[in-house]
């Protein structure tokens, strides 16, 4: 394909990527100098019609800033996104993810999978093609960026979910490598699984269960550094106190780690609720498995009394990602028809009434049906 080396403003700086019906090029506003762009050049046919509407319909509804400008000319149509400068994924873990501590290299998966949850107000191919380790950008300052890179395949085939999960365990298994090699974390091989799959709803549902998955990795590399620092100096251990005491060592270690793996498999979303508006819920003694609400006066019509009619185990609820500018009254506004219920909600949540709620925040939104007005 033949472009002008200027377009619509932009100057053209070079080519990323051609192929069938696509052509990737960086760009440049001469007004703007040190900000860079990336133009994703389509040619317009019957296979790519359905996503020149679909891009039409997002720009137009200015629903995601990052996708800058959009437009069309001579048989193609462009799709404009920011050119981040940063290493990308690829290059800053490939082959040695483990020098990074594994608490960091969660919350780096953790803020890739919200940005890629943010993105999919896109469309589904836009999205799957920003889904590699080399279209994800880290700036110095630790700040996760997508780079959106079409593909021909992506533009010519019917795309689907399945894609974009199989690509998110792609990511999984670069950042989590010597996590998925131990035996041990069941739990993170079966969420691979899972991906590769396409059995989630939502990649809020599958950071849940990365979360869950972290706090056994944890306790894992905690048993490891442990074991290793054990075979470091077990002469030492030895002259020092002899064959008794490293009995005692031994089995203090045997008993630390049982511990740390006891609980690990604390599942924290499945912590029993301890309370809901102004209804406590107590231990019941008779069944272990269940909470017993108290008893307790409230107003008869006041939906900030809102309490739940289940036990805590029993609670469903629905996820609820906050976007920019959100509140928690606008939210229970939106979501129950009345503000009243942010004291619930609050409460489910762990957090104060008053709580100022970030941008990619992961909310606890008790089911209608489960909360009820006395």
């Amino acid at each position: 394909m033949d472009y002008p080396t200027t377009l619509f403003g932009y100057q053209q700086i070079g080519t990323l990527r051609e192929e069938m019906a696509v052509q990737v090029q960086i760009a440049a506003l001469p007004k703007r100098e040190g900000t860079q762009y990336i133009i994703n050049a389509i040619d317009v046919g019957p296979q790519t019609i359905p996503l020149f509407e679909q891009c039409l319909q997002c720009f137009s509804e200015k629903i995601y800033p990052d996708f800058l400008s959009f437009f069309s000319e001579a048989g193609r149509f462009f799709l404009v996104f920011p050119n981040h400068k940063a290493f990308n994924l690829r290059m800053g873990f490939q082959g040695n993810p483990d020098e990074v501590s594994i608490g960091k290299r969660f919350a780096l998966l953790h803020e890739i999978l919200l940005k890629l949850h943010e993105a999919c107000r896109l469309p589904l191919a836009v999205v799957i093609g920003a889904a590699t380790p080399e279209n994800i950008h880290i700036d110095p300052k630790g700040d996760v960026h997508l780079q959106f890179l079409l593909e021909s395949k992506l533009v010519l085939e019917e795309v689907d979910g399945s894609m974009l999960y199989e690509r998110i365990a792609s990511i999984i298994a670069l950042l989590l490598e010597q996590e998925l090699e131990s035996r041990t974390n069941q739990k993170l091989r079966i969420i691979i699984e899972k991906c590769e799959k396409h059995l989630y709803q939502s990649i809020p549902e599958l950071i849940k269960e990365l979360e869950n998955a972290e706090e056994t990795c944890s306790a894992t590399e905690h048993h490891n550094w442990m074991a290793e620092l054990y075979q470091r100096y077990q002469k030492q251990i030895q002259k020092a106190a002899g064959i008794a005491s490293v009995g005692l060592t031994v089995g203090v270690l045997l008993y630390l780690s049982l511990s740390l793996f006891s609980a690990s498999d604390t599942n924290p979303l499945h912590e029993k609720v301890l309370r809901i508006g102004n209804q406590t819920y107590v231990a019941d003694e008779s069944a272990a498995s269940t909470l017993a609400p108290s008893v307790q006066q409230q107003t008869a019509s006041d939906p900030a009394e809102a309490s739940t009619q289940l036990t805590g185990e029993q609670i469903a609820f629905e996820d609820h990602v906050v976007r920019s500018g959100e509140t928690l009254d606008a939210i229970c506004e939106t979501y129950y028809g009345n503000a009243a219920y942010r004291e619930a909600v609050a409460a489910y949540n762990n957090m104060p009434q008053d709580t100022q709620l970030q941008a990619g925040t992961i909310l606890k939104l008790p089911n209608p049906e489960n909360i009820v007005v006395d």
